[in-house]
């Protein structure tokens, strides 16, 4: 389990559970030991297809709906007043400031190589609503830097504008207890420490 403080919050994120043989019989108890209230919120970002029946009757609920997929048509969109300044790293991440009409957020992401050779920005950071409206100028952006792809988590209900594919049952986000993060904050969780 992997513990943070994020913005005065506690996360406990789980990730690779396994429990030896002998001890499987006990594996429901520990995980409901584990999970126990703490102030904090728990949260599985990944669960594997297998577990996920687990993940639900252990009272994991899903705060994210699937993935949205930027793909090379928004090159084509713009967004007016949308614009990528100012490139930066935070820990393992690289990141960009977008100024929209908004104002200005940070967005931080990790490479996620599609079909062992395409390079896909996964955003572990950032608003997905005002990166989907700006997707234009993401897109542009990205692919000076030799990104042609990326992915960000999607808002339940949230409807993409036209070159974002939305796919809703890829990678969803669960948690329990507490108030689950931003759709789209992944800071301190595995996939931005270890990559997605």
């Amino acid at each position: 389990m992997l513990n943070a403080i994020v913005d005065s919050s506690i996360r406990s994120n789980l990730s690779s559970w396994y429990v030896r043989q002998p001890f499987r019989f006990l594996a429901t108890r520990m995980v409901q030991v584990a999970t126990r209230p703490n102030g904090g919120v728990y949260l599985d970002l990944s669960p594997a297809a297998k577990v996920l029946p687990i993940v639900k009757a252990l009272g994991f609920k899903p705060y994210s709906d699937g993935t949205l997929f930027f793909t090379p048509r928004l090159l084509l969109s713009s967004a007016p007043g949308a614009r990528v300044t100012d490139w930066c790293k935070e820990g393992n991440c690289d990141g960009f400031y977008l100024e929209d009409r908004l104002g200005r957020i940070k967005v931080l992401y990790r490479i996620k190589t599609l079909k062992k050779a395409i390079p896909a920005a996964r955003f572990v950071y950032g608003d997905p609503k005002r990166l989907s409206a700006a997707g234009g100028a993401v897109a542009r952006a990205l692919l000076k830097k030799g990104i042609p792809l990326a992915m960000a988590d999607a808002p339940v209900g949230f409807v993409p504008p036209r070159g974002i594919i939305h796919m809703p049952q890829h990678e969803i986000r669960y948690s329990k207890h507490g108030i689950p993060p931003k759709v789209g904050d992944l800071r301190e969780s595995e996939i931005a420490l270890f990559g997605p």
